[in-house]
């Protein structure tokens, strides 16, 4: 059936409704990858899986000095992550043919492509620096950077299990920790458009490009910004959503 559909019905059943302002640049990229991906045969979780062995390999690039190389493929694995979901919206609104079990499967790589790029991102760089300067701390204030990071998306995908509150995401249940105003909504903007791996790639290759020579710093900044964060939405989840 893929060879049936063109382009034009393709993007007509795969874009995503009501999605969220800071995806709008990357949804619009994914889509020829994803059509291509679909026609060759590409199922959404062989998408979900590749898009995962795409984020190891960007790690061990930077962890062997080829820094920029391994930025631009986690990118890939990034955008490879939106094209997950075009496709399965072809399957099941356009081809019509669903299955629970694999769509449990595709909610799992989802989140396990979160844990597996935050992983070898952090770590890649943290060791990359340590090479570069012949500082153990950069490894190790990376460790503790993405410790952090996912302590806080766990502990409030948790906190959500047990208030028995259904959930389809971390990222899902991230936006629960936030009242429903408007200062509060601008907030969850801000950490979502910083504290997220769309923005992590971009930062990190426009720095090499304008500042290669205060990259290290650049990283300390940046990772502190992350673990200033995501320790605050830590103190929020356990005071706001706690039974």
């Amino acid at each position: 059936m893929a060879e049936k559909i063109d382009y034009k019905t393709f993007l007509q059943f795969a874009k995503k409704k009501n999605a969220a302002l800071f995806t709008y640049i990357y949804h619009p990229i994914s889509y020829p990858f994803s059509f291509i991906l679909f026609k060759l045969g590409f199922s959404a979780n062989a998408v979900s899986i590749f898009g995962i062995l795409l984020s190891i390999l960007g790690g061990v690039l930077i962890s062997n000095g080829k820094l920029l190389p391994g930025l631009i493929i986690f990118l890939l694995s990034y955008i490879l992550d939106f094209c997950d979901g075009n496709i399965a919206r072809i399957y099941r609104d356009y081809l019509k043919i669903t299955n629970p079990e694999k769509q449990k499967l595709g909610l799992l790589l989802e989140n396990l492509y979160a844990n597996v790029s935050y992983f070898f991102f952090f770590i890649s760089l943290g060791y990359y620096f340590y090479l570069q300067t012949g500082n153990i701390n950069f490894l190790l204030f990376a460790v503790f950077t993405y410790g952090i990071k996912i302590i806080s998306r766990y502990t409030s995908l948790h906190v959500c299990i047990v208030n028995k509150e259904e959930v389809r995401s971390i990222e899902g249940s991230e936006g629960k920790i936030f009242k429903s105003s408007a200062a509060n909504k601008i907030k969850f903007f801000f950490t979502r458009l910083v504290d997220n791996a769309r923005l992590y790639y971009i930062s990190f290759i426009l720095a090499y490009l304008i500042i290669p020579n205060q990259l290290a710093s650049f990283f300390l900044a940046y990772a502190g910004v992350v673990l200033i964060i995501n320790a605050i939405k830590i103190n929020l989840t356990l005071i706001r959503k706690l039974p």
